[in-house]
């Protein structure tokens, strides 16, 4: 059989926009439950494939955990949450992981970092 030089393209059962949506989710619901502001790397990770175990990511017709997909797709989970200002990446003796803010708004679910912003000045009172 040939095969194609290079990494070849992994086929998933979710869309990129739905993979996002789901880790956002879980990723918010587990921090919800603690008690800390913060959590190690790794057990985020642990906690994110047990509370996704029930979602059918199929790739290659195999099952795979959400932590696969996040590396499949993103490269690493740390890459995936870099890209978003409302997760904080804290390097100690471990990598923790803190949630900064929460952006609830049904039009825009997810800001992704970006080089501007626009700010209306009607939102904001000048002292």
């Amino acid at each position: 059989m040939v095969r194609k030089k290079g990494r070849p393209q992994h086929k998933w059962n979710i869309s990129k926009k739905r993979g996002e949506e789901l880790i956002h989710k879980h990723i918010l619901d587990i921090f919800s439950q603690l008690d800390s502001g913060k959590i190690a790397l790794q057990e985020l990770i642990a906690l994110m494939n047990q509370s996704t175990n029930h979602i059918h990511l199929i790739q290659n017709r195999q099952k795979k955990s959400i932590s696969a997909y996040v590396t499949s797709v993103y490269g690493s989970f740390t890459n995936f949450l870099d890209e978003y200002s409302m997760y904080g990446i804290i390097r100690e003796d471990k990598i923790y992981i803190c949630l900064f803010e929460v952006n609830m708004e049904s039009s825009v679910p997810f800001d992704r970092l970006s080089d501007w912003q626009v700010i209306n000045e009607e939102d904001y009172v000048l002292i």
